[in-house]
């Protein structure tokens, strides 16, 4: 009789395998659920809680391969307003925004605007565009920033709280200086007064070449107000250098 109760034994507990491995489920993806849910809550908080919104630095192209652009966005009941150095200085664009569940949380913009989607739609001999993002999985948060990662091309990107006294006339109209100002495309690489070499800043393409140490670099770049920023640094002796602000006397 031994192995008869062996059996029946079996066959009890493969009967409750599967109610017992979909109730686990529905315990454990319940609270993972709302986790994500108030996390999303919380990131649409912290959005619209900018009075003067957001700077974000983004990349374009494969692997930073792409030019920098500096998009402004308020957000604001659901609604984002986008102004950018990639399109007429003057275009304010509203559009709707969402942060949804996927993996985690991710920002995305699901109605059109004219300046972010720009950047990701295909154009004529250009079946991927110029490789921009439009969603982005949000990595981390803090009061004045968020890291995000585009979801397609999987650049990192900047959102950085904007000054409560500035606003996006000022800030565009500074970064178009500095931009018309940087006539030149080759420049002298300089530190405490030391020649290194010389690379180039061309304005078009927003990437930095330079050799120095017997590095290269080619690094994409956005602009700012004062100068630019480059999408990671420049490493000499220990040291990195990432932003750099434009002398209008000196050029």
């Amino acid at each position: 009789m031994r192995p008869t109760y062996i059996y029946i034994l079996l066959g009890l507990l493969s009967f409750m395998l599967p109610s017992c491995l979909k109730d686990n489920k529905e315990i454990f993806d319940k609270p993972a659920a709302a986790r994500i849910d108030a996390l999303i809550a919380e990131e649409k908080a912290l959005l619209e809680a900018a009075p003067k919104g957001w700077r974000m630095e983004y990349y374009a192209g494969r692997d930073y391969s792409g030019p920098g652009f500096t998009l402004l966005m308020k957000f604001e009941n659901g609604h984002v307003t986008m102004a950018g150095d990639n399109v007429d200085p003057e275009l304010r664009a509203t559009s709707e925004y969402s942060i949804v569940r996927d993996q985690g949380p991710v920002l995305t913009f699901p109605t059109y605007n004219e300046v972010i989607h720009s950047l990701a739609s295909a154009s004529l001999g250009y079946p991927e565009g110029i490789q921009g993002d439009y969603e982005f999985a949000i990595l981390s948060t803090s009061t004045d920033s968020i890291r995000l990662v585009g979801k397609k091309w999987g650049n990192e990107m900047l959102l950085t709280r904007l000054p409560e006294k500035s606003s996006f006339e000022e800030l565009l109209l500074g970064m178009l200086s500095v931009r018309e100002e940087m006539t030149a495309n080759t420049y002298d690489f300089i530190l405490d007064g030391k020649p290194l070499a010389q690379g180039e800043i061309n304005t078009t393409s927003r990437h930095l070449t330079v050799t120095l140490e017997g590095k290269s670099y080619d690094i994409a770049y956005t602009f700012h107000e004062k100068g630019i920023t480059l999408q990671r640094p420049l490493v000499l002796g220990g040291k990195s250098y990432q932003s750099f602000a434009w002398d209008s006397e000196k050029k």
